[in-house]
């Protein structure tokens, strides 16, 4: 991850941990993306929020969430 940290400074990293880290486990995969230097953590839902909240990272949550057509309509002006 330091290669892509390089090639993209001074943007950020985002780590996304959909689907429960796409099932390999939250609370597994997480704290090796911060410890590898993710910025954030991008993540789907409130319940997968609260847990990453839990395990006390120090890094920034980016909650995800799916617009339908209508709230997508809404939030596209």
């Amino acid at each position: 991850m330091c290669h892509i940290r390089d090639l993209i400074a001074p943007a950020q990293l985002c780590v996304v941990m959909k689907a429960n880290a796409y099932e390999h486990g939250l609370q597994a995969l997480a704290p090796t993306a911060v410890a590898a230097g993710s910025d954030y953590l991008g993540i789907c839902t409130n319940p997968e929020a609260a847990i990453a909240r839990n395990l006390g990272l120090g890094v920034k949550l980016l909650l995800i969430l799916f617009a339908s057509s209508p709230s997508a309509t809404i939030w596209s002006g």
